[in-house]
């Protein structure tokens, strides 16, 4: 017999206990397992091999904790340049104190944009920037750093580097907490906004919510007084002036065809290209048309495979209807399916449009950024860092914002009203909140396009009226009782139609007493039905009601919103 020396065993960390209890804290209000959450919230390039932290930063980890500054709720509501001076004082503040700090963000674009305004006066080592884009060996010396160091430390991460276990730290932000960016898409659908918040509850930290415009759930909660603001809330947007064009001046031509560009967009396009300057077209949809519909009968032209309405594109400089849900191709010249006419009429502007216009009327370089001329994160750099680097119009969808410099000198908005018909409670308000973003970033000029210039959300993003937008849109919901007065559950079925519309009606049944919703819903090519529940906050969480979507199986989709 031999007696085999055993290596001492050096513990490993992917996870603090704190964090741990943030994931159980999560699961009861949710369809999700614990190990279900942390697998949608780890990083995938450490799963397979967790870094070793050094002897050091071992005892630092074992026997370190913050004092205990007691968990609450901070609001900060300000512009990108104000809410960055006051994350550098946040450092210095925590810094003296003995304390890390964890910045979250929606984007690895944003975590590299934040990270250098934080970085200036600090010495190297001191802020440290983890997202899935870094690659998997930068990605682990950029963990193992943080755990390596001795003293405090800023972490600006997305979702994905959330939870490395600095027991140190002592405020969690969130950086542009409206944007619907944090939730993972896959179930569990994993919401990093509600994690962060039970996480800094777990260690008895403060969390600070910031963005230019902040979510109706925060107006909410500070309403009721459950948060504190960090410094007074800004009440009103004072940034580049919003310039509205009203689109019903412009009526059809004899050939049914509709204005794109406005008069003065025009002109802004004849401004840019005399001063030799930048501008940016913000297009709601992507293609040439975002509808066809007969000018005989009304009806949509629709997919010939999952009957959802066509867009109008072109391939190979031919005009085709292309579905946006399945992909499928059809050719431009076909007949009404309702009642045979061949008299189609293509509505909306889409980007490809716009930059077809465009071309008419400058010697400026167009560039477009949308998913059919950028299928790549390195396309969509390039064609960024071209329009940064030369004068030059670029005409994107909502794709090409995160991709941008945080200035631009001109910026025209084409199609809002598209994105105002999204069947979505919450599209109103992520409109404002674009507007305005996009008033931050214009430097000299702002032009929307619309056919419904009195619309409110317009109208209050001209004016700058936060405080009074978010008040609105507060009592709008709290008559029908949507978030954050209620909790909105999706629960949709995709498959063979006798298939879904078995579960449906024989889940519904089971789901009387919350009297469900039945709702057709389409996810790409699937097509399906879902069942809507709108429960009233006082009655959540209801245990009984999340015992019995648990058991459901992973072929159906749950979505909670509260």
């Amino acid at each position: 017999h031999k007696i085999l020396h055993v290596p001492e065993q050096v513990p490993r960390f992917l996870f603090a206990a704190a964090f741990l209890d943030a994931a159980e804290a999560i699961a009861r209000e949710s369809v999700g397992s614990v190990g279900a959450i942390l697998h949608s919230v780890l990083p995938a390039t450490l799963l397979d091999r967790i870094p070793t932290a050094t002897q050091t930063a071992q005892v630092r980890l074992s026997q370190m904790r913050v004092a205990q500054m007691g968990h609450e709720i901070l609001l900060l509501q300000a512009a990108r340049g104000e809410r960055m001076g006051t994350y550098r004082t946040l450092v210095r503040e925590h810094f003296a104190r003995g304390q890390s700090m964890l910045i979250l963000v929606p984007s690895v674009r944003e975590a590299e944009q934040c990270a250098v305004p934080i970085r200036e006066g600090l010495a190297d080592g001191r802020v440290h920037v983890l997202h899935s884009a870094l690659g998997v060996k930068k990605f682990r010396e950029t963990w193992s750093s943080v755990l390596d160091s001795r003293e405090p430390v800023v972490i600006v991460a997305t979702i994905s580097g959330m939870s490395i276990p600095r027991d140190d730290i002592g405020i969690i932000i969130i950086e542009r907490e409206q944007t619907d960016y944090y939730i993972r898409e896959v179930r569990p659908s994993v919401d990093a906004r509600p994690l962060a918040r039970a996480y800094a509850r777990a260690l008895a930290i403060p969390i600070l919510y910031a963005d230019t415009v902040l979510s109706v759930a925060c107006i909410h909660i500070l309403n009721a007084s459950e948060a504190t603001e960090f410094r007074p809330l800004a009440s009103r947007a004072r940034a580049t002036a919003l310039s509205i064009a009203d689109m019903r001046e412009y009526k059809q031509t004899r050939r049914g065809e509709m204005r794109t560009l406005s008069d003065t967009l025009i002109s802004l396009v004849k401004k840019v290209e005399t001063e030799k300057s930048r501008l940016f077209i913000l297009s709601g949809r992507r293609g040439l048309a975002t509808s066809i519909i007969c000018k005989d009968c009304g009806a949509s032209v629709l997919c010939p495979r999952c009957e959802s309405p066509v867009a109008l594109y072109t391939r190979k400089n031919i005009p085709v209807f292309l579905c946006n849900h399945c992909n499928t191709l059809g050719e431009s010249a076909a007949l009404c399916g309702s009642c045979s006419s061949w008299r189609l009429l293509a509505l909306g502007s889409g980007s490809e449009l716009v930059e077809k216009q465009l071309k008419r009327g400058t010697r400026l370089p167009i560039i477009r950024i949308d998913s059919d001329s950028t299928k790549t994160p390195k396309a969509v750099a390039a064609l960024a860092l071209q329009f940064e680097s030369e004068p030059s119009i670029l005409v994107g969808t909502e794709k090409a914002i995160s991709c941008l410099q945080d200035c631009i000198p001109h910026i025209a908005i084409t199609a809002i009203d598209s994105l105002l018909a999204i069947p979505d409670f919450t599209i109103e308000e992520r409109i404002f909140s674009l507007l305005l973003a996009m008033r931050e970033r214009a430097t000299q000029t702002l032009v929307v396009q619309t056919r419904n210039p009195t619309h409110p959300t317009l109208l209050a993003a001209q004016t700058g009226d936060i405080r009074g937008f978010q008040e609105r849109e507060l009592n709008q919901r709290r008559v029908f009782g949507f978030p954050p007065y209620g909790v909105f559950i999706s629960i949709a079925r995709f498959g063979p139609k006798a298939v879904v519309v078995r579960d449906i009606m024989r889940l519904s049944k089971m789901l009387t007493a919350h009297h469900p919703i039945l709702l057709p819903v389409q996810k790409g090519a699937r097509r399906g039905s879902s069942i809507v529940l709108i429960i009233p906050r006082a009655q959540w969480p209801d245990e009984n009601l999340l015992a019995l979507l648990r058991t459901l199986a992973p072929t159906w989709d749950i979505t909670i919103q509260s």
